[in-house]
């Protein structure tokens, strides 16, 4: 079975819908190994992670600074066996993502010329 061809999504990407996001980032699976399709400034990266995919819901609570109250706001971080590989979280406007370090992945730099 071959991978679908989908685009590869901005690590600078903002959206203020947080499922539409998580739809954008879905991994490719094959074979306990999840294949992502990110860009990374020009380069076009593939992020390969060993292990199994659990995202964990964080509540954040926070001040507006108008009124005063505080409010909790959702962030996920995705994990493949135990070790935090993407988090997503809001910064006041959007929701962004971020590439965290991690051991178990390999991350490819893609030519550009071979990859359609």
């Amino acid at each position: 079975m071959t991978p679908p061809k989908n685009t590869y999504v901005d690590i600078n990407i903002k959206t203020r819908n947080l499922k539409n996001l998580l739809k954008k980032i879905k991994p490719w699976t094959e074979e306990n190994k999840f294949i992502y399709k990110l860009k990374e400034r020009s380069n076009l990266v593939k992020l390969i992670v060993i292990g199994k995919q659990k995202i964990i819901e964080l509540y954040k609570v926070k001040k507006d600074k108008l009124s005063d109250l505080t409010y909790k706001q959702k962030e996920l971080i995705v994990e493949h066996a135990s070790r935090k590989v993407l988090h997503i979280y809001w910064d006041g406007e959007y929701y962004r993502l971020k590439l965290l370090p991690n051991p178990l992945t390999i991350k490819i730099v893609v030519d550009r010329t071979n990859d359609p």
